[in-house]
């Protein structure tokens, strides 16, 4: 077991030496400069398609408002009218009744 420990150990030392070593050659750099270039090129890329994920919500958002503002006034139209008709039912149902009670008392004065 002890074998094992130091040879990983060396193994990972010997791997360590030659990443630094690759990375200060000329191609190692030239990876490194690659891959910080395509980093700012995916970052670039994702912060367009998160201000465009943000503008579409923003725009869905703004749409069912609208939607919901156009329900609720038709519902509240619609509310009004059918309150409307009710009173006049209301007030047409009340005339008749005044006008039986009317003919009634007409009716017993007379007899």
């Amino acid at each position: 077991m002890k074998n094992s420990n130091s040879l990983m150990l060396i193994t990972g030392i010997i791997a360590g030496a030659a990443a630094v070593y690759f990375l200060k050659s000329p191609k190692g750099k030239e990876v490194v400069s690659l891959l910080l270039e395509k980093g700012e090129e995916v970052q670039e890329l994702l912060d367009e398609q998160t201000n465009s994920i943000i503008e579409k919500g923003k725009e869905i958002i703004e749409d069912t408002l609208r939607k919901g503002e156009t329900v609720l006034n038709d519902t509240n139209e619609k509310l009004a009218d059918a309150s409307n008709s009710l009173k006049e039912n209301i007030n047409d149902t009340l005339t008749d009744f005044d006008k039986g009670i009317t003919q009634a008392k007409n009716k017993l004065k007379q007899a």
